[in-house]
């Protein structure tokens, strides 16, 4: 009784590994699609203005495809990447890819 649930434990185990998989892929590959897009159609255009200038290191990602030294304008892309890093966990969550927190008691 034991071996079978372990057996089907593990069945379970290897199809949510190849479901999150092909899911991890196709969301990494909508991502960079919609990256293009952004950079594509908003390149060279000022989205938003910071009231301040941001540190060296988010500023180079702030300002990319901007002209000009005003560090407080921001790009679409670093907006898009903004919200990226915001719902990545969340679409995990949507898609059930996630999986039990807690392994199954034997």
């Amino acid at each position: 009784m034991i071996k079978v649930q372990e057996d089907n434990y593990k069945d379970y185990h290897r199809q949510l590994s190849g479901l999150k998989s092909r899911i991890t892929l196709g969301t990494a590959v909508g991502m960079m699609a919609c990256m293009y897009l952004v950079n594509n159609y908003f390149y060279g255009k000022v989205i938003a203005k910071l009231p301040f200038e941001p540190l060296s290191i988010v500023s180079n990602m702030s300002h990319r495809g901007i002209e000009g030294e005003d560090f407080s304008q921001v790009s679409m892309t670093f907006i898009y990447i903004l919200l990226q890093m915001a719902i990545r966990g969340s679409i995990s969550k949507l898609t059930a890819s996630e999986g039990p927190r807690m392994p199954i008691e034997h």
